[in-house]
């Protein structure tokens, strides 16, 4: 690509992506002119990249918007996200045996896209650790906050994480417990905050399910406490 295809905030917004962090200025300034990457224009409503049909590339927005969707099972599509300028997609493919891309990117007007193969990606890395380093720390940044979505997922409230600890306390017939620990104590117990946990008995107080003096809770409603879990 020659860098007079670029206008200088598109310049300023490739100098700023995740890639060149703390990489050497002249090895990026050789990637960004190599033949290899490339420089493209979608109208409003393109297919960027969908299942079949994307490269191994590591793509950053320098104009437009690209909009991120996925389909689910009920054949609708899900909007995920909205890149905009300065904001790259496709590093999880890149490297990975998958013949199929996860999302649907499409252009909401007209964009223009710069593009880092595969190949040239691997070779700026052999040149320049900085890149790798950058690369692998995007990645874990990605499975980090991924996980943290998932554990939001399958978590249970604070209300159900609490009912089900004191259903847990109070088998064979008892009606009460008394609390061992401290409120933090329990909050770590249960993986929740302990304001989380303050909101989570003040409610199933006042919908009659339990009582609470001091660390002694009593179950006043059993059933309607198990139907909490």
């Amino acid at each position: 690509m020659e860098f007079s295809q670029l206008n200088e905030e598109e310049k300023r917004l490739l100098d700023g992506i995740f890639l060149f962090e703390n990489a050497d200025p002249l090895s990026v300034g050789r990637m960004i002119g190599d033949p290899l990457c490339t420089l493209e224009t979608f109208r409003r409503g393109d297919v960027i990249y969908s299942a079949r049909r994307y490269s191994r590339s590591v793509g950053c927005v320098l104009s437009g918007q690209v909009r991120v969707s996925k389909a689910a099972a009920d054949s609708r599509r899900y909007i995920m996200k909205t890149l905009t300028p300065g904001e790259c997609f496709g590093a999880a493919a890149v490297f990975c045996n998958c013949p199929e891309y996860v999302t649907v990117l499409d252009a909401r007007c007209p964009c223009r896209i710069v593009f880092f193969p595969q190949t040239l990606l691997e070779s700026l890395m052999a040149e320049c650790p900085a890149v790798a380093m950058n690369y692998i720390r995007f990645l874990s940044d990605r499975i980090r906050f991924l996980n943290d979505r998932i554990q939001s997922l399958i978590s249970p409230s604070a209300c159900q994480a609490l009912a089900a600890f004191l259903m847990d306390c109070c088998t064979g017939g008892k009606t009460a417990i008394v609390l061992a620990g401290s409120i933090a104590s329990l909050a770590d117990r249960l993986n929740i905050g302990r304001s989380s946990l303050y909101r989570a008995f003040g409610q199933l107080e006042r919908r009659g399910l339990i009582a609470r003096e001091g660390k002694r809770i009593r179950i006043l409603d059993p059933d309607g406490l198990s139907r909490h879990i």
